[in-house]
């Protein structure tokens, strides 16, 4: 199914009245002010009733939210460990791509370092051995495969080999695996495809009860790829299908199912990424995010030899035809409907109890003449549902974060230029779980304090829960949050499910741009650096000086700072640090003598100031605040 993904200018008074919307946990909207009129036909300026709300809305309290917020009190590190061009890590849902294994931190991400053909297109991979990630020079600069691919699933199977899962455009996925631990070179085969068609867009995860088994789901490739009518497979223009391996991708015994509930009679097809696969010993679940069809799950308790169907969010129309119309009253108006933005995750826990999140959006299709429909841009929450909640009974759990306390969205360029992928402000969430059963919820979402004066920058945030998803942090907590202004867009986080001692980890995109190259507002190619992050699950320690500095760091603190400034330089003696202002003007200069040296700035004008030094070699940066 293909989304036409129109601008935002031209949605945006439908959007106006978002504010009518009511969910669980109330998030703000956009100021209806800013936006300008979608048509001139004043019968569109009203969304009808969200009726998709829980029932008992009294099970989604939310719990008090840390005071103050402020990142420069949490322990935390984060490391650059690879760089791209390429900047479309996913169409929607984040595949694994941040894995612990007995400790040791591996990592994967689509990389390329072209602006065209994008021919070197493929995995780029790093890992941190224990001694810390490689240094910046070594950071990957070729795939581990040998032909032009993407869409990396990172695995580990309990017979210790190390899988990496790709589509590379032709008929077949691509597998490559290694022992793990070791640095033999990546061993490649492909998966075996009886369909005769593309295979695309790969998830998969690893389960069983020996932890030797993968499941993947991928599609068939849907007409819009190639504009191909014969790539109809099985009556559908993009069909979901199965796969399963119980030798650690060795063998494959299912290949290309079409689970049942998944096939003509209920789906046209199904798009690029809109699923989402996780496995804990036998269990299985699969969630499918769609726009105008049924939002579901399937879940397997036997390894996936039998499924079962539960839907999430139920459409109004089934096997909808674009332009054939939504009008549910007959009122001679098209109804808009409430679905996801085609983004989400899940998550098996500990306890077994399977946990969804994704990104709600609302779409029409008011011109039946256009081949095509609208959603919302600027569409703000973030959703929670879990297995026996029911059909509909989600809750709308965060978002976007009115920062400013004016009750309402502040968008810059008065929000006509929202940066977007055709999801809403707050999505690409992922799930992570400690050894005490508390549930961690990282996901991106648009900042209304950050922007380049034309578009607001995107960062990472986490929410918590402590009862098993019942209640939820209610302010998130901004893990990137950019205290140099350096003007950061943050986003698709791929987060461990492990969290190892009191640590999360992730990884995620991060340039100076909002929005992407590839896709959505089709910015200038530039680079996009892939961070490592770590942050401690209580989120209020002290900074751990120590740890940033053996990652190769230069840290100043306090930042910003007033009078006076700090700078940890570990094992530095001798080397220079130099201070610039915005020109690129030296305006101080200090020799290391001790690991601590400081800067009286007192006398400087405020502003933002850069800080570099040569240190065993190494080039570091940092940027301070003059307040």
């Amino acid at each position: 199914m293909k989304k036409f993904y129109l601008s935002f200018a031209s949605l945006a008074a439908a959007l106006a009245v978002c504010a009518q919307q009511v969910p669980v946990n109330p998030v703000p909207r956009v100021v209806p002010s800013q936006l300008k009129p979608y048509k001139a036909d004043p019968t569109l300026g009203v969304l009808p009733e969200h009726t998709s709300m829980p029932a008992d809305d009294s099970r989604y309290s939310v719990k008090p939210s840390h005071a103050g917020q402020d990142m420069s009190k949490f322990n935390f590190s984060e490391y650059v460990i690879g760089t791209t061009r390429y900047d479309l890590q996913t169409n929607n849902c984040v595949q694994y791509r941040c894995q612990n294994y007995d400790g040791l931190m591996h990592a994967s991400f689509t990389m390329s370092f072209q602006d065209a053909t994008y021919s070197d297109r493929g995995t780029g991979y790093n890992y941190n051995s224990g001694a810390g990630w490689w240094d910046w020079e070594d950071n990957p600069t070729e795939r581990i495969e040998s032909a032009r691919n993407g869409w990396s699933n990172l695995l580990r199977t309990e017979n210790g080999k190390e899988i990496v899962i790709v589509h590379d455009g032709t008929d077949a996925l691509r597998i490559s695996n290694r022992t793990f631990g070791t640095s033999n070179a990546w061993s490649e085969t492909e998966i075996e495809n009886p369909t005769g068609k593309n295979l695309l867009w790969p998830h998969a995860a690893v389960g069983g009860a020996d932890g030797n088994s993968i499941h993947l789901v991928c599609i068939t490739e849907p007409i819009a790829v190639n504009s191909d009518s014969s790539a109809v497979y099985l009556d559908q223009d993009g069909a979901l299908l199965y796969y399963r391996s119980q030798d650690a991708g060795a063998t494959w015994d299912i290949q290309a199912l079409q689970i049942e509930g998944t096939g003509a009679e209920f789906f046209k097809g199904f798009s690029a990424d809109t699923y989402a696969i996780h496995a804990r010993g036998d269990r299985v679940a699969i969630a499918v995010f769609n726009d105008f069809s049924d939002t579901f799950i399937l879940t397997s308790e036997d390894n996936g030899d039998n499924w079962e169907k539960n839907i999430i969010i139920d459409s109004p129309v089934d096997l909808y035809e674009i332009d054939s119309g939504i009008d549910l009253n007959e009122d001679g108006v098209a109804d808009t409907v409430y679905n996801t933005d085609g983004v989400g995750a899940v998550y098996i826990g500990t306890d077994n109890v399977t946990h969804v999140a994704f990104g709600e959006m609302a779409f029409l299709d008011d011109d039946l003449t256009d081949a095509g429909w609208s959603f919302f841009p600027g569409w703000n929450g973030l959703c929670y549902w879990r297995l026996g909640y029911g059909v509909g009974n989600y809750a709308i759990i965060s978002g976007m974060q009115d920062l400013d306390g004016s009750g309402a969205l502040e968008l810059a360029a008065d929000g006509d230029n929202i940066p977007n992928n055709g999801i809403g402000l707050a999505t690409y969430p992922g799930f992570a779980e400690d050894g005490d059963g508390n549930l961690y919820l990282i996901f991106s979402a648009m900042v209304e304090t950050h922007d380049n004066g034309d578009q607001n920058f995107r960062h990472i945030h986490i929410i918590n829960s402590e009862d098993g998803g019942d209640t939820w942090l209610d302010v998130p907590v901004d893990m990137t949050p950019d205290l140099d202004f350096d003007g950061f867009e943050c986003t698709f986080p791929a987060v461990s499910h492990q969290v190892v001692g009191d640590k999360l980890h992730l990884i995620y995109q991060r340039d100076t741009e909002p929005g992407l190259h590839v896709a959505g507002d089709l910015d200038p190619a530039d680079d996009n650096d892939i961070v490592y992050f770590c942050i401690t699950t209580d989120l209020v320690v002290e900074p751990n000086v120590f740890e940033q500095l053996m990652e190769g760091g230069l840290v100043a603190y306090p930042n910003p700072a007033q009078d006076a400034f700090t700078v940890n330089l570990l094992n530095a003696s001798g080397s220079r640090v130099d201070m610039y202002n915005a020109l690129g003007e030296l305006v101080m200069s200090q020799t290391v003598t001790t690991d601590n040296v400081r800067f009286d700035v007192n006398q400087l004008a405020p502003g933002v100031y850069t800080l570099s030094s040569i240190a065993n070699g190494k080039l570091r940066t940092a940027r301070v605040v003059v307040e």
